[in-house]
């Protein structure tokens, strides 16, 4: 997500440089920039929702293998039409706009190819915490702000439950994060199952609400809220956790370097030296 604000940042800000409008290769070039930057967005709703987009604040970002595996094909695609573009005919702003998606996709296709998505999570965060920040970027002024929201939280089990059968497959191509991390993470799992819907931080939303939302519809929104959280949202959070807890800690990988992963010294590679994909 980070990654993606910053792109929007860097190149929205490149192309506020430019003169006056150019020949038709730079026509062509901007109207990529745009149709790449809508599509990311799109395809990461917690992003959108981070950036001020709120064209996507009723979706959870899709994470299943074919998910993935469609992101990288429209990479490719993104790619090959940037190759095809004139450089010689675009002004220095609009080559280092080509030549900062250039380098993003390509990195992308390089880890791509890892799978990187069977282990979603890092020491001290991941998927499982990114929805907190989403929330607290979230605009909650109108009634269709709520019933968005209401509409995200029914699809957040599904998000959960996703990342679970694609770490299950991580377990089983050796593909885990290590276990030495795990004593330190397990908590931010833990953290997120509530006895009481109300208490959880993803009912916050309700309990300050607009004046212009009568009692009566914010009372049914509230029951919503709970009704959601307690029957769908906090279960689903319970079994991450006792899934991280009793399958993917006791069963993840001894080594601590990326390099004891499957395909290793080559992910290590694309990790620590990007340039290594423009090779």
């Amino acid at each position: 997500m980070v990654r993606l604000i910053v792109v929007g940042i860097v190149m929205l800000g490149v192309v506020a440089l430019r003169g006056p409008a150019h020949a038709a290769p730079a026509d062509e070039a901007r109207a990529l920039f745009e149709e790449y930057w809508a599509a990311s967005l799109e395809a990461d709703p917690f992003a959108a929702t981070y950036a001020g987009v709120s064209d996507y604040n009723d979706r959870v970002p899709g994470v299943a293998p074919e998910d993935h595996a469609r992101r990288m094909e429209r990479s490719r695609g993104f790619l090959d039409r940037l190759d095809a573009l004139d450089r010689d005919a675009l002004d220095d702003a609009d080559r280092l706009n080509v030549d900062l998606l250039t380098f993003i996709l390509k990195h992308d296709l390089a880890l791509g190819a890892f799978d990187r998505w069977r282990a979603p999570f890092l020491s001290d965060s991941g998927f499982h915490t990114s929805f907190a920040h989403t929330v607290s970027s979230t605009s909650f002024r109108t009634e269709k702000d709520y019933e968005d929201y209401l509409q995200r939280l029914r699809a957040l089990p599904g998000y959960l439950d996703q990342h679970v059968e694609n770490m299950r497959r991580g377990l089983a191509d050796g593909f885990t994060q290590p276990r030495e991390i795990m004593e330190n993470i397990l908590p931010t799992f833990d953290a997120q199952v509530k006895d009481n819907a109300a208490a959880h931080p993803y009912f916050t939303p309700f309990n300050a609400m607009p004046d212009g939302l009568s009692s009566r519809r914010r009372s049914a929104l509230r029951r919503e809220a709970l009704a959601v959280l307690g029957e769908d949202v906090i279960p689903a959070f319970a079994r991450l956790a006792a899934f991280m807890r009793e399958e993917y800690a006791p069963a993840a990988r001894e080594s601590i370097g990326a390099d004891g992963l499957p395909d290793g010294e080559a992910y290590y590679v694309i990790v620590v030296d990007p340039d290594d994909t423009n090779t």
